[in-house]
């Protein structure tokens, strides 16, 4: 009831204000008012990507978004594409936490590019729906035949699954 009457009060003061000092003599300016600016961007030019992880490899990190695979109690497989972050080339990755199996492979451009090296120990994680790695070592340019590769540095993985989807991926 208090706040009630102390805004009827305000109201007629401020009213009884404006009146009285408006004198029949002196005229009255108005405050010259615009319309609000509004701008309108068009969204259809705006490309947002939605990602779910990302791979660091050496100091490149590609965020990509992953489609998760149960393949087992424990076995987790995830495919990832995205857009290399400077070129925009395509970039896929493959994902493999299977028991005794891991693998992880970074393809840019359908071309294998970056693999976790092959005679290195090689960690992945399924915790609470996330994929993560311990320290991977890149090699890139590998030779089946002779062993040969070139070293590419270290990164690490990681994937929040969101759901997953039966079975194995596509040509797998």
């Amino acid at each position: 009831m208090l706040k009630t009457s102390a805004l009827v009060m305000a109201i007629f003061l401020g009213h009884f204000f404006i009146t009285s000092c408006a004198e029949k003599d002196s005229p009255i300016t108005p405050i010259p008012t615009t319309p609000p600016i509004s701008t309108v961007t068009a969204l259809s030019d705006v490309t947002i990507q939605m990602t779910n992880g990302w791979v660091q490899v050496s100091e490149t990190i590609f965020d990509l978004m992953f489609s998760c695979y149960l393949t087992g109690v424990g076995d987790v497989v995830a495919i990832g594409v995205g857009q290399h972050p400077d070129s925009g080339s395509p970039v896929e990755v493959l994902i493999q936490g299977l028991l005794g199996r891991p693998y992880v492979g970074v393809t840019i451009d359908k071309e294998i590019t970056f693999e976790a090296a092959l005679d290195e120990l090689l960690e992945i994680y399924l915790h609470d729906n996330r994929i993560t790695s311990g320290a991977i070592r890149w090699q890139k340019n590998l030779n089946l035949d002779s062993g040969e590769f070139d070293e590419a540095g270290y990164g690490s993985v990681f994937v929040e699954c969101l759901d997953y989807l039966p079975g194995l991926p596509n040509g797998y």
